[in-house]
Parts: C-alpha cells; sequence; structure tokens
C-alpha cells in the first residue's frame, strides 16, 4: 500500500518490534485476503447445505411414500423398502447436522477474523494518519515492523525504500517536520507548519504521468530529473521516486529505473560525505 510505505522513509536501523504490533501489520497485509478465502469456503458450504437440505426432503417423501405402501400391501419386502428408506434419511439427517455445524464454524471464524483484521487495520490507520495519537515508541515499532513485512514481501522495492528514507533524511523539510529546527522557528510558525505537513502527507502524490498514455522515455527523463532534484534535497522529489517505485500502476521497467537512477545518486551522496567528512 502506499500509505504503508509512506512510513518507510523515515524508518531507521531495523530492530526486532514488538510481537503484537508484528501480529498486527501481518493481520492486516493477509486479513481481506483469507477472509475472500473463507468467503469462497462459506459459499461452497452453503450450496452444498442447500443441496443436502434438498436431499433430505426427497429421503421424508421417499419414507412417507414406503409407509403408505406398506399399509396397502402385503408384499414380505415392504419391511425392507422403510428400512431403507429410514437408514437414508437418517443418514442424510446426519450429514446435514454435520455441514451446519461446519457453517456454523466457519462464521465464526469469519467474525473473529473480521474483527481481528478491524483491530488491526485501525491501529496501522492511527499510525499512518494520526500519529500524535499515538506514544512515540508504539509509533516507531509500527514502522519498523512495517517495513520488516515489506522486507519479507518485496525484498528488493523495500530495500530502495529504505535508500530513499535515507535521502529524505537530508533534506529540510525533514528537519521541519520532525520538529528538529526548534531554535531557527517560533513556536506558531512550527505548529502551522506540522499542521500543513500532516494535512498533505496523508496519501502519496499523484504520479507525475499517465502511465498508459506517455511514453516510457518520457517516463525516464521525468525519472531522471527527479533524481537530480533528490540529490539537490528537495523532499517532493523524494516522495515522487518513492511513488512510482511502489505504485500498483506503474510499468516494471520505470519501477527499475527508479531502484538504478536512487542506486547512483546514493553512491554520488555517500562519496560527497566521505569527502567532506575526511576533509573535516
Amino acid at each position: 500500500s502506499p500509505r504503508i510505505v509512506l512510513l518507510l522513509v523515515e524508518v531507521g536501523p531495523f530492530m526486532a518490534a514488538d510481537e503484537s504490533i508484528d501480529e498486527a501489520v501481518r493481520i492486516a497485509a493477509a486479513g481481506e485476503f483469507q477472509q475472500n478465502v473463507l468467503r469462497g469456503e462459506q459459499h461452497c458450504l452453503e450450496q452444498q447445505l442447500e443441496e443436502l437440505t434438498h436431499e433430505v426432503e426427497k429421503a421424508k417423501e421417499a419414507s412417507t411414500s414406503a409407509k403408505s405402501w406398506l399399509f396397502g400391501s402385503s408384499d414380505d419386502q415392504s419391511g425392507e423398502s422403510i428400512e431403507r428408506a429410514r437408514e437414508t434419511l437418517e443418514r442424510l439427517r446426519q450429514e446435514k447436522s454435520d455441514l451446519d455445524q461446519l457453517v456454523l464454524n466457519l462464521n465464526q471464524r469469519l467474525k473473529q477474523m473480521e474483527s481481528e483484521y478491524y483491530l488491526a487495520t485501525s491501529m496501522i490507520e492511527t499510525c499512518l494518519h494520526r500519529p500524535s495519537q499515538m506514544d512515540p515508541g508504539t509509533l516507531s515499532k509500527m514502522k519498523k515492523s512495517l517495513l520488516a513485512f515489506a522486507k519479507e514481501v518485496d525484498p528488493k522495492r523495500a530495500h530502495f525504500a529504505e535508500i530513499l528514507g535515507r535521502i529524505m533524511l537530508r533534506t529540510p523539510r525533514f528537519f521541519m517536520e520532525n520538529v528538529l529546527s526548534r531554535h531557527v522557528h517560533s513556536k506558531g510558525a512550527l505548529k502551522d507548519s506540522q499542521a500543513e505537513s500532516q494535512s498533505g502527507s496523508e496519501f502519496l502524490p499523484r504520479l507525475p504521468f499517465d502511465v498508459e498514455a506517455t511514453p516510457l522515455c518520457e517516463i525516464f527523463e521525468i525519472i531522471d530529473k527527479l533524481a537530480e532534484e533528490a540529490e539537490l534535497q528537495n523532499a517532493a522529489a523524494v516522495v515522487q521516486l518513492l511513488n512510482i517505485l511502489t505504485a500498483s500502476g506503474t510499468l516494471e521497467s520505470a519501477q527499475e529505473h527508479v531502484m538504478r537512477v536512487v542506486a547512483d545518486k546514493n553512491t554520488v551522496m555517500e562519496q560527497h560525505d566521505r569527502q567532506a567528512l575526511e576533509k573535516s
């Protein structure tokens, strides 16, 4: 999810997250798929139950017919016919009872899963959209857990999301949004800046091109330009690169190009940092 990946840009070195938070992330990631699987199974069981109910009704009619036939016949086989009809009816009733229990258990599992999914996604939504309502420790663990899960699902993109996160750390916007330049601004200005930041960072921006209409060469040029701006500490360019990297509708070749240019720019910036340290 782009909203989840948006958090990755501010995650530091990975550390083991709290198990309850890890579990919430996994439930949120897999819960919708698992619910759809259970609903499919539920639909199949309900169809089987409907068919079995129909068979039970037919068996009842057969049993009634056998009894009616007995009273009008002296055939020795009439008793066997009634017994067979009774056994068939009892067997079908037992099968229906077992199937009823399976449907009941499945419905209970589905309700429990829906409840767990709601709680898990609510926790993540609070982290994403109302971070001020979470204590810093829990917020940090949530981000690390999201990153850990992203590494399991898509390690390559998660790796480059981390690199973009380190590039974001270099931008003035990062310092402004994390109140690291308190001594420069007044409290009122800081509050305005934070409010603007929170209102504008709920979602990643739109892609800077039309995926279907823009030629691939132009997309590559846009990515190159964004990479140049990111190197110059433009936070918006970093976010757009992250957007292209993670957007589900983006061409894979474009995402691969993002990875290449990000790797190149990161190498250049690391070299500049080392040179600056050596001179100091």
